[in-house]
């Protein structure tokens, strides 16, 4: 399945440029103006990242605010923040309100796509270990699921 990533910025040049960056890498972008454009994204179930910009423009709900309440509706989305006027207090405010990671305008285009699969690799781990923790519940039923997954991966030899 292919990675939806929401890409929020005030700016149309921005979002293009950053939306034909993910599309060359194989992701689907989606793009949004407004804080209530982000919201009417984010309930799209395919939504695997949102990429935020801090200041958008003259709204009066800022990247900050969309995150904290991105954090109160769904906390597992990542989010990577983005701006090109941040300092290292917003950077360190941004990580503590729930951002997964903060990059600085004008990006390298390594920089962008390192933060956008890094989140998307922890979102995956996450996803595996939940699950994996709601089919274990005791260390026998661990142990039973290790050496289960053990021999089916043995090598069957032939024996003549």
């Amino acid at each position: 399945m292919t990675s939806s990533i929401l890409i929020v910025d005030d700016e149309a040049d921005i979002r293009f440029l950053i939306g034909g960056i993910l599309e060359d890498e194989g992701y689907a972008p989606l793009m949004a103006t407004t804080p209530q454009e982000a919201l009417q994204h984010f309930y799209n179930p395919c939504l695997t990242l949102i990429l935020l910009d801090v200041w958008l423009g003259e709204n009066s709900t800022d990247g900050l605010d969309l995150l904290k309440q991105i954090r109160a509706a769904n906390s597992h989305i990542p989010v990577v923040m983005m701006s090109g006027h941040g300092t290292l207090e917003m950077a360190v405010s941004a990580i503590k309100q729930g951002a997964y990671d903060f990059i600085e305008k004008p990006f390298q285009t390594d920089r962008l796509l390192l933060a956008v699969k890094r989140a998307l690799e922890t979102m995956r781990l996450l996803h595996e270990n939940t699950l994996f923790t709601g089919e274990v519940d005791d260390h026998q039923t661990v142990t039973q699921h290790l050496e289960k997954s053990r021999t089916h991966k043995q090598p069957r030899v032939n024996h003549r």
